[in-house]
């Protein structure tokens, strides 16, 4: 997906000072990316209840291949908070107690049929 928006978000993640960070109507568009691009993606993680905002956020910038360091910057959140509520999320979702994986678990789930 290497629309407009995602490479917005990738210029801002490049952590320039001053640079600004995502703002609300951002989030907007790249969510409604996801919409139409990954429509299952959408309907079982971006619609899901039982995750935050910033939960969402960090799996949205997970299936695009941001790196932590990277999602760190656009939310303002050390590698370490990534880490641990990539964590928490991948054992929300899928029982497993490890961030490395969840990447590979959102792959799975957003594989939508063409």
């Amino acid at each position: 997906m290497g629309s407009e928006i995602v490479l917005s978000f990738k210029d801002k993640a490049k952590g320039k000072r001053n640079a600004p960070l995502p703002t609300d109507g951002d989030w907007q568009r790249l969510m409604g990316l996801f919409s139409k691009s990954l429509p299952t993606f959408y309907r079982g993680i971006l619609m899901n209840e039982d995750l935050t905002k910033f939960e969402k956020e960090i799996c949205m910038l997970c299936r695009l291949n941001f790196y932590n360091s990277e999602i760190g910057v656009l939310l303002s959140k050390s590698t370490q908070s990534i880490t641990n509520t990539k964590c928490k999320v991948n054992d929300k979702l899928f029982g497993q107690k490890s961030a490395t994986s969840l990447k590979k678990n959102l792959v799975r789930v957003g594989k939508d049929k063409t």
